[in-house]
């Protein structure tokens, strides 16, 4: 089930506990699937019997996944069942349509990431960054192998698996050459998913860049405006001691002229009386001095 599903909607604890428990071995299953399906593809001149033999593992690996999602059904109750088809739809066709390889094929994508999505412990952009392009890869390469599969036998110009892999690159980017194109329905509907799929993309890549630039320019302007703040406290306590110090000084040349002032005017009476000099200047300087 979708991370965004698991938490809109309210689900039986033992589901989400079946789910984890069971989503390794699923996991297991789908890739055994994929390389399965991928060598009958791509190796189409394999002796009858491997080719059987590949799918009875085909649909052997698609009955187990149908029983797994029947189980589910199960699990949830009757009153969620709705809501649990409505959360899985891709799953619910996937195993409701055998015929549909490519439908399989997105299943067995789906258990992947969702798998991956569970036990990877990065951060949330980096998370999404990785599940992302790994999927689109992943999509890229199904999606070749499902046009490849179903076009090799049409009167069709994709032959090969590099014809195909050059498809759906084109396709998934939107570039549309036109040397390579699908004839079949199920090849044209694969086309359409991959183009929203490529849209969906660039939108992806294009807002996660604008949000790391978004975080980076925050980022220095909050240490910038920190190492402002930091040098201005350094400049006020300089200025504040400064400020101190002078008032300390102007106390200290108040209380110099006022003894100059004293002095002075001590001289200025020993001059009209010469015997009391010595006296009035000690009386005169000793407040001062005390």
């Amino acid at each position: 089930m979708p991370p965004d599903a698991r938490q809109q909607t309210e689900w039986p604890d033992r589901l989400l506990t079946w789910e984890r428990k069971t989503s390794p071995l699923l996991m297991f299953l789908a890739i055994a699937f994929l390389i399965a399906y991928s060598t009958r593809v791509l190796f189409p001149g394999l002796p009858d019997g491997v080719r059987t033999s590949l799918l009875i593992i085909d649909y052997a690996i698609w009955g187990l996944f149908a029983l797994e999602y029947a189980w589910r059904l199960t699990i949830v109750g009757k009153g969620l069942r709705a809501d649990f088809i409505r959360a899985t739809p891709l799953e619910f066709f996937a195993v409701l349509l055998p015929p549909a390889r490519p439908l399989r094929l997105l299943r067995a994508t789906i258990v992947i990431i969702d798998t991956l999505t569970r036990h990877t412990r990065l951060l949330v952009r980096t998370r999404l960054s990785v599940l992302v392009l790994g999927s689109t890869a992943m999509l890229v390469f199904l999606s070749a192998l499902a046009v490849l599969d179903v076009e090799r036998d049409a009167p069709s110009n994709i032959n090969t698996f590099a014809d195909s892999i050059w498809w759906a690159f084109v396709t998934i980017t939107t570039v549309g050459y036109g040397d390579y194109s699908p004839v079949t329905p199920m090849a044209r509907i694969i086309a359409i998913a991959l183009m929203i799929i490529g849209i969906g993309l660039f939108g992806f890549v294009a807002a996660t860049l604008a949000s790391w630039i978004t975080e980076k320019f925050a980022r220095h302007g909050s240490e910038t405006e920190e190492e402002i703040e930091s040098e201005f406290g350094v400049v006020r306590r300089s200025l504040e001691s400064q400020k101190q110090a002078t008032r300390e000084l102007t106390d200290e040349v108040a209380e110099l002229r006022a003894q100059i002032a004293d002095l002075t005017a001590a001289l200025s009476e020993s001059q009209r009386s010469p015997d009391s000099t010595a006296d009035d200047l000690e009386s005169r300087a000793a407040p001062r001095q005390n």
